[in-house]
């Protein structure tokens, strides 16, 4: 007859990462017949009694004694079945052979590993286990994100790049996604964060944390997407947000875990340096908060974070497709119940997406790694002409890591998402975080000027007498108001086809109400699009219409 087991067990002894130290884990039955564990410094198997004591605290299916039981004794002083070692962090282990997650470690198939997560300390709160499943993460979050909004896809998208960068070698770096309150900011992040984890908006970790609980957690999330929600948790005026703000970026793009235990004898590894994807929310640009505090955002700190608009030109929230023939006056009411819908899918669907990408990508390291590379150059090519500077171009390669997130999980069959249409929101974003930085703005005033000197040109002519062949553009009356139509071609020219320029100007225009939005444009399509205009004789041409800027 087999022997039944005993209801406590030396399962394992534990190598801390962090600072040398070792650990003895025990696991044990418990009276309503649950499975406990408890660990213990290995200093304490001197004194048994504390330990049984600890246990009888836990509820061990063993019957209280005066006396340290044999058994137990045994069993404390015996050799454990296991010994580990505790990551300092998550991410890449094991020559990409092993992959620590938050809660579990990832390996291939008919691989062990003797790693396990780390420990996160403070920063537990944060950590959560997986729950649900990948379809219905798939069905409830992931799909409905990438089907509906433009920039949940970049959110999701990045979650999934973050788990590329230490395969390409690329640094930590960040977003800030700013926009006005209760318009699925925070929505975005939790979608994005649920690919490895959180499942509640409660749960994602925020601004309100000190600088000291970010350098923590940040080395602890190596290789996954590190959510900063709501700058306005910052304690104090907002005069004050900056210096937390600007010494965070540069915390989390340096990458070096700073608070190693100088006495451990992994303290000069490779592994206390970590990369990770920080994104933020705010009702502002960081920009804006740096001019509260009377200073002005450095290079170093740009190239290492990007503001980024959390809502597409001419929609009130972060949903920006709709399902073709709902009339735009239920938009709103569209938009808030399909953000309902993720949050819940998210709370009961969490933690589920790592694994199956992590082994996706574990299958072929060099052939994903050539693929993530080719992703990259196929967004800066579209940069080829930009005349970036150095910080712009630093800038514009994190776009392209997250490019390449997304593209790759498509190949993983996780997300469902049209890479071309991912390529151009990205160009879009970037060309708009550029246009908007305070460094940048100068030109696009001079673009203004350009702007109104080209529409009173002899090429510009009343709508009666335009000539496709001829002008470049007609005006015509609208109550007391101007009314341009200028071809597409023609535009871009005026601005030496720029397309940094061209879009900050057509951003302009709609944020001063200026550009006129087609009743009939397609669903999902940016407002700042051209679009095929009837001119005088008939004939389509791709054109933009606008009222005069100069009666602002």
């Amino acid at each position: 007859m087999k022997r039944k087991q005993y209801p406590f067990r030396h399962t394992a002894n534990i190598l801390n990462e962090v600072d040398g130290d070792a650990f003895e884990q025990f696991e044990f039955d418990t009276v309503n017949g649950k499975i406990g564990i408890i660990e213990v410094e290995r200093s304490a198997l001197r004194k048994p009694s504390l330990i049984f004591d600890r246990l009888l605290a836990k509820n061990v299916n063993i019957s209280a004694t005066a006396d340290v039981p044999k058994e137990v004794l045994e069993e404390i002083l015996s050799h454990p079945q296991l010994r580990l070692l505790r990551a300092a962090h998550t991410g890449w282990r094991e020559g990409f052979r092993a992959f620590v997650a938050p809660t579990v470690t990832i390996v291939g198939r008919q691989r062990k590993t003797r790693i396990v997560p780390p420990h996160f300390g403070a920063a537990s709160a944060f950590i959560t286990v997986p729950r649900g499943s990948l379809e219905e993460w798939q069905r409830t979050v992931a799909n409905p994100c990438c089907k509906h909004s433009s920039i949940a896809s970049v959110a999701l998208s990045a979650g999934f790049a973050a788990m590329l960068l230490k395969l390409v070698g690329h640094s930590s770096f960040g977003f800030n996604l700013h926009g006005p309150s209760k318009v699925g900011k925070s929505l975005c992040l939790l979608a994005a964060s649920s690919i490895s984890g959180a499942g509640r908006e409660s749960g994602l970790s925020n601004w309100g944390d000190t600088s000291a609980a970010i350098e923590e957690l940040a080395p602890r999330l190596a290789d996954t997407l590190l959510p900063l929600n709501e700058v306005h948790l910052i304690r104090g005026a907002e005069s004050g947000y900056y210096g937390v703000i600007k010494n965070a970026i540069y915390v989390l793009g340096e990458g070096r875990e700073r608070r190693r235990h100088s006495a451990s004898s992994f303290a000069k590894r490779d592994e206390s340096l970590f990369a990770c994807i920080f994104f933020s929310t705010a009702e502002h640009s960081f920009d804006y908060y740096a001019k509260c505090a009377g200073a002005a955002r450095d290079d170093g700190e740009l190239a290492r974070c990007a503001d980024i608009s959390a809502l597409m030109p001419g929609f009130e929230t972060v949903v920006d497709q709709y399902p073709s023939g709902i009339d735009q006056t239920v938009w709103r009411d569209f938009a808030e119940r399909l953000l309902s819908g993720i949050r819940q899918g998210c709370e009961h669907n969490h933690g589920v997406a790592m694994q199956p990408f992590v082994q996706y990508i574990m299958g072929d390291i060099e052939g994903r790694r050539e693929e993530v590379m080719r992703y990259m150059n196929v967004f800066m090519s579209k940069l080829d002409n930009a005349n970036l500077n150095a910080v712009w171009h630093h800038q514009a390669k994190n776009f392209a890591m997250v490019f390449a997130g997304g593209c790759m999980a498509v190949n993983a069959k996780i997300l469902k998402l049209d890479k071309k249409r991912l390529l151009k929101i990205l160009l879009r974003l970037f060309w708009q975080a550029h246009g908007n930085h305070a460094e940048t703005r100068p030109s696009v005033e001079a673009a203004k000027r350009t702007l109104n000197d080209k529409l009173r040109s002899a090429r510009i002519v009343d709508q009666r007498i335009a000539a496709p062949d001829r002008h470049d553009g007609f005006f015509t009356s609208d109550g007391a108001r101007r009314k341009y139509t200028v071809k597409t071609a023609v535009f871009r020219r005026w601005f030496a086809k720029d397309r940094r320029v061209v879009a900050s100007v057509l951003s302009w225009l709609h944020h001063e109400n200026l550009l006129v939005i087609s009743s009939s444009l397609k669903t999902g399509v940016s407002p700042l699009e051209d679009r095929t205009v009837r001119w005088p004789d008939n004939q389509p041409l791709r054109s933009w219409v606008f009222y005069d800027p100069t009666q602002t």
